[in-house]
């Protein structure tokens, strides 16, 4: 289904924006980032199978908790700062946005896994990222190494940066 050498991309906004996935969510990110292709121009429903979500299945529990994954997932907000127009910089007054990150995100039972779709509000910021040209890219076998979503943040933080060579964050802008 994906290429070994699979590019995804997300814009800096959403890379700074202010969140904090548990495990399971950070794996449906991964898995429905893996299937927006750089042409796209509008989000589409993705299957997720919940072998693709959960390495350890123990009976019934781990169904329950993409369920309740689900449940999260569609009440999820994304905090992000709006950049000055055209710049990798933060304005003098800074602009907030507070967005959901899912429309909808589906448990199916009967089909083995997650119906889920973005939310048509965070488009700019997974799609069309050309336009922009303010966006960073990472191989998803090298994002999928990292298991926690801690490790996950930093590596996309410092990724966005690679190419200034340094970065430099206090403890609670991580967080």
């Amino acid at each position: 289904m994906e290429e070994p050498d699979k590019i995804v991309a997300q814009h800096n906004a959403l890379i700074n924006a202010r969140f904090s996935f548990l495990p399971l969510q950070m794996r449906l990110f991964l898995a429905l980032l893996a299937r927006i292709e750089f042409e796209d121009a509008d989000f589409k429903e993705h299957f997720v199978p919940v072998s693709e979500l959960v390495f350890d299945r123990r009976g019934g529990s781990a169904y329950e908790q993409i369920d309740e994954m689900c449940e999260k997932l569609t009440q999820f907000t994304l905090y992000i700062e709006d950049l000055e127009e055209g710049t990798r910089r933060r304005r003098k007054k800074p602009n907030y946005q507070y967005l959901p990150l899912m429309s909808k995100a589906e448990y199916r039972g009967d089909l083995g896994g997650v119906l889920a779709i973005f939310n048509p509000l965070i488009m700019p910021y997974l799609l069309q990222l050309r336009q922009s040209g303010n966006f960073t890219t990472a191989a998803l076998a090298q994002l999928r190494k990292l298991k926690s979503p801690y490790s996950l943040r930093i590596y996309w933080l410092l990724k966005e940066y690679a190419d200034f060579g340094r970065r430099t964050m206090s403890v609670d802008q991580l967080r």
